[in-house]
């Protein structure tokens, strides 16, 4: 196998990055190398330093030097025969920027696509598969490429178009495929990333990337037995593979093994700490534990990086066991960050009918009826939220973005402090304080 399962996981994880931490966070995974190291000079690859750019860096560095050195009194070089070398040399750049084909349409290319991917340069493999597309559109690899950075930005269409046209070209590339059935992964066309993958597994049964994918497809199936099958073999493969350790998490957690899905989801944001899907898979583990409090720190780091993470995994954990007050609230929050505050509001409404009192629900309630336009209830909500549990940094930030809906302008002020002073990462707290203090700014009239 030459990529390995990380290639995959990066497709997921830079997703997380769009979402919150910086389009991913970005994740602890590693992809490995596709061919054996390349000689190097300086501390870099040869054939680095015989690029273009390279050779004509060089070249006017030795003119500069040579100008410099027949300055000199004692220097017997004369000037122009310096020059004529320096121009001999930039001709012989001009040649080699004729001659010398895009990086992704040369014997480096797989090489180069994956020093950039280590280094989570996604928007710099778009730019060298463009370049060589520009000279030949029928480059597979290039497509194939560029759909795995465009599905590390978040762009899953795109990505699906990319590496289905570079199928057009050569039906049996498996590279092509693997980037195809991670991109209809992401897209939920699990059946259709099931074919893909194991097409892939036909040609390479040992490759973890796609073994990975698969267990996630069949995850999203409900084939739970199957998922593990993959998961565990693409961790054996690759032990400290996020991706493959989150989504085994995962499948344990939806067959309530949820020790095992804990240890998964710590072993995955070991390497990623801020890896939402495993995070909220772990606060899913962690309520089902009884550890509330860590539930929700987890749900909430969750939400703020990508809700759409949350929600999935709350979704498969209610698919998969009992509902519950903590599950519901949890939802609603995912929802309320997704602009579905109807959905979160009726959430954390069933919330509190199964628990009711509950602080979390009560401050997910308040805030969805802020976004509704219902300041007077939520802010009932909020208070009642905080007369539970005085320090609900959550609860906090809620009522003084109602306040501040309401031109209490100093009283939102005070909230906001109060939730950063439990919490000084609330990154909506934060960002309400902002909004407050121009607020409070502009609406400041100096006396006389």
């Amino acid at each position: 196998m030459k990529y390995g399962a990380s290639r995959v996981q990066k497709s997921y994880d830079f997703q997380v990055k769009k979402n919150g931490t910086s389009v991913a966070a970005k994740n602890g995974f590693r992809i490995k190398r596709l061919l054996r190291k390349r000689p190097r000079m300086f501390g870099y690859p040869l054939s680095t330093l015989s690029s273009p750019s390279a050779i004509a860096a060089i070249a006017l560095i030795v003119v500069a030097l040579g100008i410099l050195g027949a300055r000199r009194r004692d220097s017997r070089l004369p000037i122009a025969i310096v020059l004529s070398i320096g121009a001999i040399a930039l001709v012989a750049v001009l040649i080699v920027t004729k001659a010398t084909p895009p990086l992704f349409a040369s014997p480096h290319a797989r090489e180069a696509f994956d020093e950039r991917m280590k280094i989570d340069d996604c928007q710099g493999v778009i730019q060298l598969a463009e370049a060589a597309l520009k000279v030949n559109r029928a480059n597979s690899f290039a497509l194939s490429a560029r759909s795995y950075a465009r599905a590390c930005l978040g762009d899953n269409q795109a990505a699906f178009d990319d590496a289905d046209a570079a199928l057009k070209i050569d039906p049996q590339d498996a590279f092509a495929l693997a980037a195809r059935g991670a991109a209809r992964n992401l897209l939920h066309d699990y059946q259709g990333a099931l074919d893909d993958e194991n097409a892939v597994l036909k040609v390479d049964p040992q490759d973890a990337s796609a073994l990975a994918v698969r267990g996630a497809a069949r995850r999203s199936l409900r084939d739970y037995q199957g998922a593990l099958s993959d998961e565990n073999a693409a961790t054996a493969i690759h032990p400290k593979d996020v991706f493959a350790l989150a989504q085994r998490g995962a499948v344990h957690a939806a067959l309530r093994d949820y020790q095992g899905a804990l240890s998964d989801e710590s072993a995955a944001l070991n390497g990623n700490p801020k890896y939402a899907f495993a995070l909220a898979v772990e606060s899913v583990a962690c309520e089902r534990l009884s550890n509330y409090e860590k539930a929700f720190d987890d749900a909430d780091a969750a939400v703020n990086i990508s809700p759409k993470d949350m929600l999935d995994a709350v979704d498969d954990a209610l698919d998969a066991g009992p509902k519950d007050a903590f599950l519901l609230a949890a939802r609603g929050e995912a929802r309320e960050q997704l602009g579905d505050y109807q959905g979160a509001f009726d959430d954390a409404d069933a919330s509190l009918k199964d628990k009711p009192g509950d602080a979390f629900a009560l401050a997910v309630r308040g805030a969805a009826r802020r976004l509704l336009g219902d300041y007077k209830n939520a802010l009932d909500d909020e208070y009642a939220a905080l007369q539970i549990d005085p320090h609900n940094a959550f609860a906090f930030a809620q009522r003084g973005a109602t306040r501040e809906r309401l031109g209490d302008y100093q009283d939102a002020l005070s909230d906001e402090n109060s939730s950063l002073a439990i919490n000084p990462s609330n990154t909506f707290a934060l960002q309400e304080r902002d909004q407050i203090t121009k607020e409070i700014g502009t609406n400041h009239t100096p006396p006389g």
